[in-house]
């Protein structure tokens, strides 16, 4: 489960690593972006000051974190929101700003739970295209979604798992 590799449950059985380390690794956990289903940012903050926030608290050093912050907010479509505080977002919004902050590490793997939850049909795709271009650029993404017609569009390898056991596994 995603819950394992991202180090906040330990599994009961079994054995799993991720980047080659142990799940939870501090080493595995700075080269991971995360984005979970279900989040909340700061209402008050906009985009800017989020992404700031957030790159001060992963501790990463850039030299120049306003060209970053900008680079990423062009980078999911949010580059003309200027001012507008997150509480004013809609929810298609809200999972870009996400997917931002999840990439503010420059991470190696990106852990995406259920991106498009919640999403209409626009804001799906201007996510499935963001992740595609993530894709592109050769960004690892392990992508959980019930949406299967999005599966078969993102992925390369799919694998269904009920309550924690492998049902399936195959390459798309």
């Amino acid at each position: 489960s995603m819950s394992i590799l991202t180090g906040f449950l330990c599994a009961d059985q079994g054995e799993s690593r991720v980047l080659g380390y142990l799940p939870g690794d501090v080493r595995a956990k700075q080269r991971i972006g995360f984005l979970p289903e279900n989040f909340a940012f700061h209402r008050h903050l906009d985009a800017e000051r989020l992404l700031r926030f957030h790159l001060r608290l992963s501790d990463r050093k850039v030299p120049d974190p306003a060209a970053l912050i900008a680079g990423l907010l062009t980078k999911v479509k949010l580059d003309g929101t200027k001012g507008l505080k997150i509480g004013g977002y809609s929810r298609g919004m809200v999972q870009r700003i996400g997917i931002a902050q999840a990439l503010l590490g420059d991470p190696d793997l990106l852990v995406l739970d259920e991106p498009t939850s919640g999403l209409d049909p626009a804001g799906r795709k201007d996510v499935r295209d963001i992740i595609l271009a993530l894709k592109s650029e050769g960004k690892t993404i392990f992508l959980s979604s019930h949406i299967l017609s999005e599966v078969e569009q993102i992925c390369d390898r799919a694998i269904i798992i009920d309550h924690g056991r492998v049902i399936r596994a195959s390459r798309m």
